[in-house]
């Protein structure tokens, strides 16, 4: 499997594999995206404007590209990453119509964080009705931030894009290497998981808690 390649490739030279996929990143600062964890009672908190985090593609956003060749290390496998990174795209994008959900950031932010979770601790996915729930807050939340607020449009898609790509990328590797009884190729999913959600968001997945329809960050312990 091609995505495994890329994998094995990223433990092996985790530095020169990094710096490439973390210059593919166009989201706002991980300082800001911090935020998105905070617990700040969203059903009690102002309702914001859910328009701010929904946007109208236009076109091709090229993040399938300069995510393939960021993992990949040959024509082969960048036209192998390409195909597989559309398949999933356009998987999800038919799923999310269906539920009313397309082109969405909130939804794809809460589906990039649980994927990478799940990898991370090797589990099951949330069941639907929390995964919805999860969206409705975190779809509040973002509203709320301003530097997700103030994305332009063609911004919006390419940040969808990309977490919707890492998200499908470290979710159907562990349920390959799941599948199969590969440990090296659980472990490395791990390392992966921990790495797009320290790129993105600034925090450390070890910390992050999926508790029913909630998506939790456990505090620092006191120094």
């Amino acid at each position: 499997m091609i995505a495994l390649v890329a994998l094995l490739l990223f433990s092996l030279a985790p530095v020169q594999t990094a710096d490439r996929v973390g210059k593919t990143w166009k989201g706002p600062d991980a300082s800001v995206n911090r935020k998105l964890f905070e617990d700040d009672a969203p059903s009690r908190a102002p309702q914001a404007n859910s328009a701010a985090v929904k946007f109208t593609p236009s076109g091709d956003s090229g993040v399938v590209k300069t995510l393939s060749e960021a993992l990949g290390s040959t024509p082969e496998e960048h036209a192998a990453l390409t195909e597989a990174f559309t398949q999933f795209k356009q998987g999800y994008e038919t799923e999310a119509a269906k539920a009313g959900k397309a082109n969405n950031l909130a939804v794809t932010m809460t589906f990039f964080i649980v994927a990478n979770v799940v990898a991370y601790r090797q589990s099951e996915m949330p069941s639907d009705a929390d995964t919805v729930e999860m969206s409705k807050a975190m779809e509040q939340r973002m509203a709320r931030i301003p530097a997700f607020a103030s994305l332009s449009n063609l911004e919006k898609q390419r940040m969808n894009d990309w977490l919707l790509c890492m998200a499908g990328f470290a979710l159907t590797n562990y349920m390959s290497a799941k599948q199969n009884n590969d440990a090296q190729g659980l472990a490395m999913i791990k390392q992966f998981a921990d790495y797009s959600m320290r790129l993105a968001l600034g925090v450390d997945v070890a910390k992050v808690m999926l508790t029913g329809s909630r998506i939790k960050l456990q505090a620092d312990a006191p120094k």
